[in-house]
């Protein structure tokens, strides 16, 4: 495949963000668009999907721990919960074959 030097620019910047080589990248790109996203419901890898999960509940955890509202501190509980459900479950569903 031949990129134009932009192009090339563009791949290494998505790898980059995903923290991925660019050959694995773009394979998790071609077989998402092959299969027509069937593996997940979201336009992310599971790989993908579990490292934004984890990063949103440190960060709603530092919410809470500097947080003394009382309402603000419950709903943040109920939303960590939540959040661990989707961290296991994302953790354990098998890969796509």
């Amino acid at each position: 495949m031949r990129l134009s030097d932009a192009d090339l620019a563009a791949v290494k910047a998505g790898a980059a963000r995903e923290g991925l080589a660019v050959g694995a990248w773009m394979r998790e790109l071609a077989v998402r668009a092959a299969d027509g996203g069937a593996g997940w419901d979201l336009a992310t890898s599971r790989r993908e999907v579990v490292a934004q999960l984890v990063r949103v509940r440190v960060e709603v955890a530092d919410i809470l721990g500097a947080d003394d509202v009382p309402a603000v501190r419950e709903r943040v509980m109920v939303a960590l919960l939540g959040l661990d459900t989707l961290i296991g479950d994302a953790a354990r569903k098998p890969p796509r074959r």
